[in-house]
């Protein structure tokens, strides 16, 4: 679900922030060029403070007067420069104004807004080992998520403020946490999500991970979950961080989902809450209904084996009703994709869902079809409407789709086989020849991978069709070597059934230039001889 991740908007800008990086962000490094002298005109050019707790001073004096305090990320306006010293700008805060230094702003663009508060955090971030300066960092991250919800910006943010706590707490001397400003710190975000996964222990006094501490800043191989986390806190987690650049956060949302996942049959009743609730987020529900079917899933050992096979059991067979309708309620069709693919780890258990998903055949985003494709051949159910529907699918200009629905199709064939192996259905046979019915057609399709998919899967049902014969000798003509072996290789196994294949072999074999092709024609002539 997991994916895509953060881009940014715009190289010039992005060049230019970079070159007020090297000339104005960091105390005791000067802007390169002043753009503006005192004695001018007036101008309400707009500045970030990059520094975090900087004054406004009374005149260009690091002596003088105390005015105001500005934080990391405040816009102030930018009045002239002192004819005495170019280093100090006199600025207004909008209630406030006094003089600060340059070294302490940076050019405010609203129009890259997200993107300057993205560069000066990060850069804050990498160069300061002073507490009190990414503490004002986080502060300026916290108050800017909102405004990168909906943008390219939004996970980076997320990312970015999580590295801004976690490189906060390693800024506090050991011997200090329960010390003002550190515990007073600790207690306001002792109560986040976020937090509790990563730094919580119970044990502890003041919630913090001694352990844990020891390795910070770095990176956590194996990060133990403050039970006190619900499992929407954990999927939560899973989310946010899952598109991070960060790798330590990145490590955070996989094992939260491994965490999920870990807890087996136990939380599908949670994970059903979680879907049911018509008050929660839709892409939360999509992430929910992934993690069943991922709980829940058919596995190749079990359908060996047979399970599965009369909706024997599966532990998410309970959430299934519940994930057809999130299906055909609102949301975006990237959730839709999430839970079609969910329903289809399920495998038969979820044939109720076959309808619903056959209707999203005709989605007008390919991906949605794709993944319905893909459904339909896992649940192998309701082949009175899955199979016609996928044929027509078949017919498709678009060769992607076609060749999925091909596989998918076999699949039907497969698990019959496999049913046929542990019971006696009658239905079985049924199916059998429907599919084989469906895979000839293909072998008639202008797509040559189609094609080839088909022919491999003919071997061993062919005889199931009524009169499987004309279309095999034309794809015995085919001009991919690769049709030609494995139609030959169904033919060895048709002639146990239908011994007029004979003359038919002999001809082929006279014409073939292809020395694995003529193998499998002679190994063929072989098994019709002794019959």
């Amino acid at each position: 679900m997991r994916n895509s991740i953060l881009r940014e908007k715009s190289i010039i800008v992005s060049c230019i922030f970079i070159f007020l990086f090297i000339g104005g962000v960091t105390p005791g490094i000067t802007l390169s060029i002043y753009a503006f002298q005192e004695g001018g005109p007036n101008h309400l050019e707009k500045k970030v403070v990059t520094g975090a707790g900087v004054y406004l001073r009374k005149s260009p004096d690091l002596d003088e007067k105390k005015v105001a305090i500005t934080h990391f990320g405040d816009i102030v306006s930018f009045i002239r420069i002192s004819s005495e010293n170019n280093e100090w700008y006199y600025v207004e805060t909008g209630s406030d104004a006094g003089w600060i230094k340059g070294d302490f702003l940076a050019n405010f663009d609203e129009k890259d807004e997200l993107q300057l508060c993205y560069k000066i955090s990060r850069h804050k971030i990498d160069t300061s080992q002073n507490f009190g300066d990414i503490v004002d960092v986080s502060n300026f991250l916290e108050r800017n998520i909102n405004k990168s919800i909906g943008t390219s910006y939004e996970n980076t943010f997320k990312s970015l403020y999580m590295i801004s706590l976690r490189k906060s707490l390693s800024l506090i001397p050991k011997d200090k946490y329960t010390e003002p400003p550190y515990n007073e710190w600790i207690y306001k975000h002792n109560k986040e999500p976020y937090w509790k996964t990563i730094y919580q222990s119970p044990s502890e006094p003041d919630g913090v991970d001694r352990n844990k501490q020891v390795h910070l800043p770095s990176q956590e191989k194996n990060i133990q979950f403050s039970e006190s986390l619900s499992i929407e806190d954990l999927l939560e987690m899973f989310i946010q961080f899952s598109d991070s650049n960060d790798p330590t956060l990145k490590n955070y949302s996989d094992q939260a989902w491994e965490k999920v996942i870990s807890k087996g049959a136990k939380v599908i009743p949670e994970l059903v809450d979680l879907i049911q609730d018509s008050n929660q987020k839709h892409y939360l529900q999509a992430i929910a209904c992934s993690a069943i079917g991922e709980i829940g899933k058919v596995r190749e050992n079990d359908v060996s084996k047979g399970y599965f096979i009369i909706g024997a059991g599966s532990p998410a067979k309970e959430a299934i009703p519940h994930m057809i309708k999130l299906l055909n309620g609102p949301g975006f069709s990237e959730y839709q994709q999430l839970i079609i693919s969910a329903l289809g780890q399920l495998g038969r258990d979820a044939k109720a869902a076959v309808p619903h998903i056959i209707k999203r055949l005709n989605h007008d985003e390919k991906q949605v079809v794709m993944v319905s494709i893909i459904a339909l051949g896992k649940i192998s159910s309701n082949e009175r409407i899955s199979l016609p529907a996928l044929s027509e699918i078949i017919k498709n200009d678009d060769q992607e789709m076609a060749v999925e629905a091909t596989r998918s199709i076999a699949k039907f064939g497969q698990l019959s086989r496999i049913i046929l192996s542990n019971t006696e259905f009658d239905v079985v046979n049924v199916t059998l020849k429907a599919v084989a019915t469906a895979l000839l057609d293909a072998l008639n399709s202008n797509h040559l991978e189609v094609q080839r998919v088909s022919s491999y899967n003919l071997a061993g049902i062919a005889h199931q069709s009524e009169n499987p014969m004309p279309v095999l000798i034309r794809a015995l003509q085919s001009d991919d070597a690769e049709v030609r072996f494995y139609i030959a290789q169904t033919i060895k196994q048709l002639v146990i059934h239908d011994n007029s294949y004979d003359p038919i072999l002999i001809k082929a074999l006279e014409k073939e230039q292809n020395k694995q092709v003529r193998r499998m024609l002679m190994d063929a002539i072989n098994v019709y001889s002794e019959q």
